[in-house]
């Protein structure tokens, strides 16, 4: 038995809930899927169809290239080569669009995303940063990056990064806002924000924080480290490193193993590790 009702929170309407008995073989249907507790035999879900508060998705990229493959497998490159993937405005957009449509496509279930030519990304693009003249101008820039950080984050399904060369500033966020990180031996992880006098942005001191505690954090960024790939993976920052010519392998094989499993089961997973850290026993 299902039964679907109207749910809001914080004024804002999220869509249907839907109440599901384990034991029942409802479908749960199109749409984003979120846990919101496990309650004895019953849990409860919210139930957002296709496209819901998206807007219209863009019909063609200029700046990032989105592959759906058979098999449920999504590659997002980014595809600014000869910026080194640096992020203007028109890729953060695009990224962000690209978020949404892989959220709201019900037969997408792994996304993997990657840089086109040897480098994965430089972070913010210099012209546009060199050319900010306002305090809103440089507010409405920094928001944008950390708008595709956030967009990356909440995606429900696996992400997985494919390092195939340097990642730096703001990127570094967008890379540690993925579930697996497969990197090649040529990317260096470099968050050297305090050598142009920058803060880290875009949730860059977030992320470091919370995976490699306050004084490793405060190390890389107070120094403005640049960490091989090696030291990236002592760190516990990437998940592997493997030679350039293996990347895509060893990155696809993972992201077949996810595409064929339980991917309700595996979106609840995500769900419960992204809300240990605020969680209790």
């Amino acid at each position: 038995m299902a039964i679907n009702i109207l749910y809001a929170r914080h004024e804002r309407n999220l869509g249907l809930m839907t109440w599901l008995s384990r034991t029942s073989e409802i479908s749960l249907g199109t749409g984003m899927t979120d846990i919101i507790t496990l309650q004895g035999n019953d849990s409860w879900f919210i139930l957002r169809e296709n496209n819901v508060g998206l807007g219209e998705q863009m019909e063609e990229y200029t700046s990032i290239l989105y592959e759906k493959r058979d098999n449920g497998i999504v590659l997002l490159t980014l595809n600014r080569e000869k910026a080194m993937n640096s992020f203007n405005s028109a890729l953060v957009n695009e990224t962000i669009d690209a978020c949404n449509r892989f959220n709201s496509d019900p037969q997408a279930k792994v996304l993997v995303c990657t840089g086109k030519g040897k480098g994965f990304s430089a972070g913010g693009d210099i012209g546009e940063l060199a050319s900010i003249d306002s305090v809103a101008k440089a507010k409405e820039t920094f928001d944008l990056a950390a708008r595709v950080v956030k967009s990356i984050y909440d995606i429900k399904r696996p992400v997985i990064m494919m390092l195939n060369g340097p990642v730096a500033g703001a990127a570094g966020a967008a890379v540690l806002s993925g579930d697996i990180i497969i990197a090649s031996h040529e990317a260096r992880f470099a968050m050297n924000f305090v050598n142009i006098a920058f803060c880290p942005d875009s949730g860059v001191s977030f992320f470091l924080t919370r995976k490699l505690g306050h004084q490793k954090a405060a190390e890389i960024l107070y120094l403005g480290k640049i960490l091989n790939a090696n030291e990236a993976l002592e760190l516990g920052l990437y998940n592997k490193v493997v030679p350039r010519e293996d990347l895509e392998k060893e990155t696809f094989d993972i992201a077949e193993v996810l595409a064929r499993g339980p991917s309700k089961t595996i979106e609840m997973i995500k769900f419960l590790l992204r809300q240990s850290p605020a969680n209790d026993l």
